[in-house]
């Protein structure tokens, strides 16, 4: 598996995955609007930890409300 830096954003590669193989996958750094934990990842790996996040955080604030009534 690679780790990539700061220096690899906006590099382009391609990558093998087991779901298939990613062709030109841009380098982006993201961050969550909520909680301020990112990644520096292929765009795809970007869009996943951000719905995987959104999930965690949606799921927090149900569980507070329920909690709070």
């Amino acid at each position: 598996m690679r780790e990539f830096t700061e220096d690899d954003i906006g590099t382009t590669i391609t990558i093998a995955t087991p779901e298939g193989t990613m062709i030109e996958q841009e380098i982006v750094e993201c961050t969550c609007m909520i909680c301020g934990e990112g990644m520096i990842g292929t765009i795809s790996g970007a869009g996943g930890f951000l719905a995987r996040h959104k999930f965690f955080h949606d799921t927090e604030l149900l569980l507070a409300r329920v909690v709070s009534q």
